[in-house]
């Protein structure tokens, strides 16, 4: 009994323990990882003149003065963006000598690119600033290429630049080209200077004069990726105009100026209570917007959005998103309830809501079209199991209760409150309601048969007790025919009462004994 409960227990136990780590939601590796990155060491623009100086000899061949890396990067202010992606877009522009950065509004990409042209330039004289605007194409060429006044050829402002470039070999110029997104780079450039940034070495002539693209000329063009904008880049020119760099949403900058934030700057981020919530919506945020919008609607780092850090709850951070996203006049609108799971990680220290075993077992099952026969499946098998259980519940108190009135009817034998007569007429009553029972089929063949082999090993007992005290009394009636118990009947008495010994158990031994003792004190001739 007690292993069948100890084993019961520990089934029990081991469901219990599936259900409950089956249905825990896991901590998003991203929460966990949030407060070392709050308090992480950064080499920061600002912080790396060494490497800034030695970056700049590198792409000047002179060393750097303090003048150079203030008028270059520190003007009106330096940015901050980390040392190493600074380093690296620089030394791309420099060895590609054309590039593209896309990115989202707010990314503090029009900002790095300003101080990266600042800085390969070998002054601002030697810069060349295009501000991009929707419907003004042809008046840029114009501008920037030329266009003939009253018969005469007027060169515009970037042939006049590649001049100059060709005319100092040894300087570096650089040409910005910002929201390039706004306008059509065919039209500005017009059919030869385009063809001619396709194939370097085609012969093209614009106003008499033979162009040539100087080797030291740079053009850095910025795409501000959004919905619908004018214009779609496309490979054919990238070809062109530079090799594409997107530059993301980064939380880096966004801990940059949190840490900013602090009245204690040698307080480490991550003891400010509001600090790792923050960034971690940030990029929960963009990350759900990029899955169920459009990455074009994801938030710069440096949008309006850091500027919601001072509040005291994350409605308003969480508002700000789903205000940004529909401005953008998506075909389904943003609610608060696209950003219920950030929500839920915030108040739950970081657990993904949906994430448990259940859970992700249900979501790919509807993924791949199989919930609903999973569903009916599973209830098919509830039903089921269920049923059997209730089926299974009845047939054992049907057993327990026959099985019952048999070790009744054995105890009521045992103590001889009842003749072997009643007894019999009573064990007879109960196989004809198990034949009953079978027949109707409220228990099993196997059930049945299972109850016979149990009423037969106790009431076999039963009926060698009955056959034994009929020889017993019989044998009595015999030996008591003359009124007289000799001993020789006497001695055969005792003869089959040990013959029987092994088949009565020891009760109804002991009361044949004294039986014989009995009928010797009252009948012996002695």
């Amino acid at each position: 009994m007690k292993k069948k409960y100890g084993f019961l227990f520990l089934s029990l136990l081991g469901i219990a323990v599936f259900i409950y780590l089956g249905s825990s939601n896991r901590v998003d590796p991203a929460w966990i990882g949030m407060g070392p990155k709050l308090d992480a060491q950064y080499l920061t623009l600002a912080k790396a003149k060494d490497s800034t100086a030695i970056l700049f000899e590198e792409i000047h061949g002179r060393p750097a003065t303090q003048k150079d890396i203030r008028t270059r990067l520190a003007n009106p202010f330096i940015p901050s963006v980390e040392f190493s992606k600074f380093q690296y877009y620089t030394q791309e522009v420099v060895q590609n000598r054309f590039a593209v950065f896309s990115s989202v509004i707010g990314s503090g990409t029009s900002t790095l690119i300003d101080r990266l042209a600042r800085f390969i330039a070998t002054d601002e004289s030697h810069m060349l600033r295009v501000f991009g605007a929707v419907n003004f194409d042809m008046e840029y060429h114009r501008q920037f290429i030329g266009e003939e006044v009253n018969g005469v050829w007027k060169q515009g402002l970037l042939l006049d630049f590649f001049e100059r470039c060709l005319a100092n070999p040894d300087k570096k110029f650089v040409m910005v080209f910002n929201d390039i997104h706004k306008i059509e780079p065919e039209t500005f450039f017009g059919q030869k200077l385009w063809y001619k940034l396709y194939d370097r070495d085609v012969h093209a002539q614009i106003g008499g004069k033979t162009i040539v693209i100087p080797p030291n000329f740079h053009m850095i063009s910025v795409a501000h990726v959004i919905p619908n904008a004018k214009v779609l880049l496309t490979e054919d020119h990238y070809r062109r105009i530079g090799k594409l760099y997107r530059i993301e949403p980064d939380d880096t900058e966004l801990i940059f100026y949190l840490r900013g934030k602090l009245s204690d700057k040698q307080q480490p981020l991550s003891e400010s209570a509001k600090a790792k919530p923050f960034v971690y919506t940030f990029n929960r945020a963009n990350q759900i917007i990029s899955e169920k919008f459009n990455k074009s609607y994801t938030v710069g780092q440096w949008s309006n959005l850091r500027k919601l850090y001072d509040k005291n709850d994350m409605n308003p951070l969480l508002d700000y998103f789903v205000a940004h996203v529909n401005s953008f006049a998506p075909r389904n609108e943003m609610v608060r309830a696209d950003l219920q799971p950030i929500e839920y990680a915030v108040k739950n220290e970081g657990k993904l809501s949906g994430s448990n075993f259940f859970s992700t077992q249900f979501k790919n099952l509807e993924e791949k079209g199989f919930l609903t026969e999973f569903i009916v499946g599973l209830s098919f098998i509830i039903i089921s199991a269920l049923s059997s259980f209730f089926i299974f519940k009845r047939r054992e108190k049907i057993i327990s209760e026959q099985i019952v009135m048999v070790n009744k009817l054995f105890r009521e034998f045992e103590s001889k409150t009842k003749d072997y007569d009643t007894i019999s007429n009573e064990i007879d009553d109960i196989k004809h309601s198990v034949d009953h029972l079978a027949l109707k089929k409220k228990i099993s063949y196997e059930e049945a048969t299972f109850f016979y082999q149990y009423f037969y090993d106790k009431t076999r007992r039963i009926e060698i007790a009955k056959e034994a005290r009929n020889h017993f009394e019989d044998l009595i009636y015999v030996s008591l025919d003359d009124g007289v118990l000799s001993d020789k009947e006497h001695q055969k008495l005792l003869e089959f009462l040990n013959r029987i010994k092994t088949r009565i158990g020891e009760t109804d031994y002991q009361h044949f004994k004294d039986e014989i003792d009995r009928i010797q004190a009252t009948y012996s001739k002695n």
